[in-house]
């Protein structure tokens, strides 16, 4: 009875919210990005309190968990199993029956008090469990994992890399875009040039049309030169004359 009222509890009392690094404290970020600036994949989650994340550095997985005003609450890097300190690997096996509990995850876990321990996921086949131990090997805490931690612990990972053949179509659906917005590209200039063309034709046949239109003026006789008289005045003149 104890122990389900454990569990109830424990339920209730884990709360995860997935958190993009807009939702995160600008201290939290600026504390994250201070210790660890060559970071990759980071990770958000917000759990009980505190932000908590997940990233790659130098080819390996890593953890962190941070206050609200950016204090470090710790920092983890994952281990092979076979790099678990002599001491805390004699004590896994010999608090837990190696034919029986299967060792998942190896952390090295480092608080902010500088202090380090190591935690230690193993699993059966009806139970997993998370163990923390000391440096020497003593086991300082046990935990049942749930299975809501269980599936927590699974999207809180990296993400896995696109398949080859996502990336194969993402590329053909790139290239067609670029060609569908190339052939656009022609089909504007193109009418461009024969809107330009008509304009060009219909102003030419205006003006041709204006010239062809305009009176043709005769040519003012130069000053100076007498005009000459027609030929009735010529002859009256003679007749007075005579």
């Amino acid at each position: 009875m104890k122990r389900l009222i454990s569990l109830i509890f424990s339920i209730c009392a884990a709360v995860l919210v997935f958190a993009a690094n807009d939702d995160i404290p600008e201290k939290v970020i600026k504390s994250f990005n201070k210790k660890f600036a060559t970071a990759k994949k980071a990770v958000w989650v917000v759990k009980n309190g505190a932000y908590h994340v997940r990233f790659k550095m130098s080819k390996q997985e890593m953890r962190a968990a941070y206050g609200e005003l950016g204090n470090n609450i710790y920092s983890g890097a994952k281990l092979k199993p076979d790099m678990m300190p002599s001491g805390v690997k004699k004590s896994v096996l010999k608090d837990f029956d190696p034919d029986e509990y299967k060792v998942k995850e190896v952390w090295k876990i480092t608080d902010a008090a500088r202090k380090t321990f190591y935690e230690i996921i193993i699993q059966s086949d009806f139970e997993k469990l998370k163990l923390t131990y000391s440096r020497e090997g003593a086991l300082t805490q046990k935990e049942e994992m749930l299975e809501e931690e269980n599936n927590e612990e699974e999207v809180i990972t990296t993400p896995k890399k696109e398949k080859s053949s996502e990336r194969v179509k993402k590329k053909k659906n790139k290239a067609v875009e670029e060609e569908e917005t190339e052939e656009s590209a022609e089909e504007t200039v193109q009418s461009v040039e024969e809107e330009n063309g008509e304009t060009v034709e219909e102003e030419t046949v205006q003006s041709a049309e204006e010239e062809t239109e305009q009176p043709t003026e005769e040519p003012e006789q130069p000053a100076g030169e007498p005009e000459q008289p027609s030929g009735e005045e010529t002859d009256q003149s003679s007749d007075d004359y005579i």
